[in-house]
This record gives C-alpha cells, sequence and structure tokens, in this order.
C-alpha cells in the first residue's frame, strides 16, 4: 500500500513513519510543503495520505481536494502521534 505523508514538522512525520513502517507499509513518502505535496499528489497513485490540518500554518483545503479528485483514502493529522494514524490506516487495508 503507497501512503504519501504530508507533515511539515519532521520529527512527527519521523514518528508517523516509524509507525507506519512498523505496521507493515513499505511504500511511504513524505512532503513537508503544499508545492511538494501537490507534485507529489499528481505525480503517482497513492492508496492514501496522511495530511497535517495545520501545514505550516495553512490549510489544506487544495491537497484534499486533490487526492479526492484522485479517490485516495484520507487520514487528517491533528497533532496526532503516529500510532494514532497507523490505526486510523488500518481501516484503509
Amino acid at each position: 500500500m503507497a501512503i504519501l505523508m504530508i507533515e511539515d514538522e519532521f520529527l512527527i512525520a519521523a514518528e508517523i513513519r516509524f509507525h507506519l513502517e512498523r505496521g507493515g507499509f513499505r511504500q511511504i513518502e513524505h512532503a513537508g510543503t503544499e508545492i511538494d505535496a501537490l507534485a507529489a499528489i499528481a505525480a503517482s497513485d497513492w492508496d492514501g495520505a496522511i495530511l497535517d490540518a495545520n501545514l505550516d500554518g495553512h490549510g489544506i483545503e487544495r491537497m484534499q481536494r486533490r487526492c479526492r479528485k484522485r479517490a485516495f483514502l484520507l487520514s487528517l493529522s491533528l497533532g496526532m502521534t503516529g500510532r494514532v494514524c497507523l490505526q486510523m490506516l488500518r481501516v484503509f487495508r
């Protein structure tokens, strides 16, 4: 399962990646900015995405719309730990 992780805080992204990998996810890409995220959304067919709900102080509506157009499964990160995101993504499997 290919997961796009959109998170601007490095330590949070590292924790989410750790828990995703522990949960068996192997194809994980990280985007830390809206520009990088929009490019990654367009460039690949993801199964799901984790979006930081407050990406560098900005909203994520554009990214949500693009993911929905491509039929990605979405999980919003509201300052949650990687473990919580992993539990949410298990529903996608």
